[in-house]
């Protein structure tokens, strides 16, 4: 009978830290899935608001030109979101709107 009740207390142990151990891991995947997901908000922004990926270059000095003009480009529409309410989608729309009217 003693060698059942230890088992029973080692498994009731054992199984006791389980909960815990999975709180930890849900945290860590918390953190993880929102850190990526805050990269990938930032990568699709400057692809298709900061016209990234439209680069007609040919050469590596003026690949270097363009991407620091998208890398500027999306700066500006970060300080633009701050100053507003509207997200990059809305700004760039926005944005082409009044240059159209003008």
């Amino acid at each position: 009978m003693s060698e059942v009740s230890s088992l029973r207390s080692w498994r009731a142990r054992r199984w006791s830290t389980v909960p815990t151990q999975l709180q930890c891991h849900a945290a860590i995947h918390t953190e993880f899935v929102t850190c990526n997901h805050t990269i990938e908000v930032y990568h699709k922004s400057l692809k298709q608001n900061a016209s990234l990926e439209r680069s007609p270059t040919r050469t590596v000095t003026t690949q270097t030109n363009h991407f620091f003009a998208a890398l500027c480009g999306y700066i500006k529409l970060e300080m633009l979101k701050t100053t507003t309410t509207l997200n990059h989608f809305a700004l760039k729309t926005k944005l082409y709107l009044q240059a159209a009217q003008v």
